[in-house]
């Protein structure tokens, strides 16, 4: 790889490889990659995109996410624990059962995603967009979702307890709420 490239496809990189990449300061894109149960924990991966990777299990514990997109990834159980992510985007995948406790979600755009089970506890929000988003029996304890329009969310047997909902726009949306 010489140091002109910043996408790399169908790899499946260890830890020292992803913080061999990231010392460089720029954004990388991976595509196609296989970082299942990789700890990725308390790196910074500002700008990088992952297309269509595994990172199922994987941990992004601490991690620092800004403006990072994560498009038509496979994250089950991956763990996002403390992480910071600003200004990124969920676009499509499946991240079914990831934990996102204490994390910082700030003017993140989560869209065309399943988070089945996803655990949002303690999280700091805030300008978050949700759309045609599966969050059944997700946890999202004291999430503000005020003067928001939610086109397609599903919180089916989702935990919402102190949630605020004031003059918000749910457009085709199943509800089912556990308050």
């Amino acid at each position: 790889m010489t140091l002109e490239e910043t996408t790399l496809s169908g790899i499946n990189p260890s830890r020292a490889d992803i913080e061999r990449i990231s010392m460089r300061g720029q954004p990388f894109t991976l595509i196609n990659c296989n970082l299942e149960e990789l700890d990725l924990s308390k790196l910074d991966l500002s700008g990088w995109q992952f297309e269509r990777c595994n990172l199922m299990r994987s941990s992004f514990d601490g991690t620092i996410l800004e403006g990072v997109v994560l498009k038509g990834c496979r994250a089950a159980h991956a763990s996002f624990q403390g992480a910071r992510f600003l200004d990124g985007t969920i676009d499509g995948g499946d991240f079914s059962n990831t934990n996102m406790r204490g994390a910082t979600l700030t003017t993140a755009s989560l869209k065309r995603c399943k988070m089945t089970g996803a655990d949002f506890s303690e999280v700091q929000s805030m300008g978050i967009e949700f759309e045609d988003v599966l969050l059944v029996l997700a946890i999202i304890p004291g999430f503000s979702f005020r003067n928001k329009t939610l086109n397609q969310v599903d919180f089916s047997d989702a935990e919402m307890r102190a949630c605020d909902f004031r003059n918000t726009v749910l457009k085709t949306a199943p509800l089912a709420i556990r308050i």
